[in-house]
């Protein structure tokens, strides 16, 4: 029973005897911490000698001190040191007795002597050198971890632990780690530092990908030098990744078209210059919004995809099969991707710009009132072929950009599906940044020459 766990303060040692486990009461734990807090201490205590050890269990109340006890109070201190006192002078008053029936008062004051200096002896020794069990003293894993914690807490030498085999394979069992605490860091320091890993990895990733396109573009050139171009994998992306994406590209583009197109002509008509409004909408369609807004569709649509099936390739191995077979990964898997998206994004364009357009003339239609034929006309009229060729160049750079992002991102995956999603999810986001970044460029270099 847990009841029955106690525990006693010796000259030097502490006694525990019972079953300690899980059980005992908290505050029976808190005396046995608080008896081995204070032993490494200035915490005094006295014992009777072993002379007068039998005298003491027989003839007066146990003087060993139950720690079941409140250590913590003075009270608890006093009538410990009030019943030793007590048992002092009882001790004394037996000693002088004995010496008067022999008639030797000399030997009785000596003993007297003895005695009170043996106390004041034991009275400076503060700690204790070992713990003992007693034969019948039970423990669990609980209470040995409890233990080896308190004992380790000490600066001091930890006391020795005297018990029998089960208790001592117990506490072999407890394991007591220190986690040592965590540093102050300074904010500033962390953020800088922060910074600079931050900056190296994207440089780092920035070169990988440099080299990446450097690779792809030597082998799309000697592929299409050798004519080693493999057909059947080039249709299956041009349909895959081109005409299975035309029915949400057109849908978009058109309705793209109108909304622009309708802000336009709202304000166009405030203005009093209504017809501006087609001149405005077929030139933004052709040059802008037909190419960029294709291009996003299939940024979220493509590059996710070829992130996800090359990374699942990664994941299971199969692209160190294919090295094992002496095929190279580029040539077979990013150079029909890329080779697809080159060819097939200027038709798609084509017919995006045709959507937009189409968009633009229901709204001018719905906002102004011209209607098809005389929209056509105006369009003719204002609107040049060099902005329906400028979309259409943009076209290949686009999707040799959409490609090799998905791809390099694909090969970028090495653990698990987790690592998976994350990068795909990083594929749509770069292969927005550079469409973005290549329009840009497109709008800087026509705007320097005037076209």
């Amino acid at each position: 029973m847990a009841d029955s766990a106690r525990f006693y303060l010796r000259q030097n040692h502490i006694v525990l005897d019972g079953v300690w486990d899980f059980r005992v009461p908290k505050s029976k734990l808190k005396a046995l911490q608080q008896a081995l807090q204070k032993s490494q201490k200035s915490f005094k205590w006295q014992s009777l000698s072993a002379r007068n050890a039998d005298n003491a269990e027989s003839s007066t109340p146990n003087l060993d001190l139950d720690m079941d006890l409140a250590l913590d109070t003075s009270e608890t201190r006093a009538n410990s040191t009030h019943k030793i006192s007590a048992y002092d002078a009882n001790d004394a008053r037996a000693n002088n007795a004995n010496a008067h029936a022999t008639g030797d008062k000399s030997t009785a004051a000596a003993q007297n002597t003895s005695h009170a200096t043996s106390h004041q002896n034991t009275a400076t020794q503060n700690t204790i050198e070992y713990i003992e069990f007693t034969p019948n003293a039970k423990i669990d894993l609980a209470f040995g971890i409890f233990l080896k914690q308190n004992l380790n807490a000490s600066k001091s030498r930890a006391p020795r632990i005297i018990a029998h085999r089960q208790i001592e394979e117990i506490l072999e069992r407890c394991i007591i780690t220190e986690i040592p605490p965590t540093p102050r860091r300074n904010w500033l320091a962390s953020f800088f530092e922060s910074l600079g890993k931050g900056v190296w990895k994207f440089f780092e990733s920035f070169l990988d990908f440099v080299n990446f396109v450097g690779m792809s573009f030597y082998f799309l050139f000697f592929s299409i030098i050798r004519r080693d171009v493999k057909l059947a994998p080039l249709l299956f992306h041009i349909n895959e990744s081109g005409f299975r994406a035309l029915p949400v590209s057109l849908l978009t583009s058109l309705i793209v078209g109108f909304a622009v197109a309708l802000q336009g002509a709202v304000q166009l008509e405030l203005m009093g210059a209504p017809l501006l409004s087609v001149e405005t909408t077929a030139k933004l369609s052709l040059r802008e919004m037909g190419p960029f807004i294709l291009a996003l569709v299939i940024a979220g649509r493509s590059a996710s995809s070829f992130t996800a099936q090359i990374g699942v390739m990664q994941i299971t191995d199969e692209i160190d099969a294919m090295k094992t077979m002496n095929l190279h990964p580029i040539s077979f898997l990013v150079i029909p991707r890329l080779f697809a998206l080159i060819l097939v994004m200027p038709l798609l364009v084509f017919l995006a710009d045709a959507s937009s357009l189409v968009g633009g003339m229901i709204a001018v239609y719905i906002q102004l009132g011209i209607d098809a034929s005389t929209y056509v006309e105006r369009l003719y009229e204002t609107v040049d072929w060099s902005h329906f060729w400028i979309g259409i160049v943009k076209a290949p750079f686009f999707g040799a950009a959409i490609a090799l992002v998905g791809c390099f991102r694909g090969f970028c995956i090495k653990e698990n599906t987790q690592e998976l999603g994350r990068v795909t999810t990083i594929s749509v986001v770069n292969a927005l940044f550079w469409i973005i970044v290549i329009d840009a460029v497109f709008s800087f270099i026509t705007s320097r020459l005037g076209i």
